[in-house]
This record gives C-alpha cells, structure tokens and sequence, in this order.
C-alpha cells in the first residue's frame, strides 16, 4: 500500500515538472551541477522556487557550471 503511494506521488512530481527535470537533465548532461546559492531571486535557470506569503519567489539551489 505504502509502495503504490509513493510510486502515484513519483509520477505525479514528474508529471507536473516536466520541463524541470527535462531542462534539470539536459543540463547535468553539459556539465552543470546543483549549487547552494544561499536565499536569491530566479534568474532563469532550473531551480527550485520556494513562494513567499506575498507570492515572491525566492531560491536556495540552481545549477550552474
């Protein structure tokens, strides 16, 4: 039971980030990496969005060469 919840949780992630992992992927295969930015505004590269109370975005990882 707790096997097929994760199995439905890991598809609907991938489902719903698509273009994330398409481009995260595509990325890791030029040479990037995940990097510890500290707290920073998107820039346009995959990243994880963290949305404040006001709706700003802010990220902690992107990658990056």
């Amino acid at each position: 039971m707790l096997a097929g919840l994760a199995i439905i949780a890991t598809a609907l992630f991938f489902n719903n980030n698509a273009d994330f992992v398409e481009r995260a992927n595509e990325n890791w295969k030029d040479g990037m990496s995940w990097h510890y930015t500290g707290v920073q505004e998107p820039d346009g590269n995959p990243a994880i969005t963290i949305k404040r109370d006001d709706n700003s975005e802010f990220i902690i990882f992107k990658m990056k060469k």
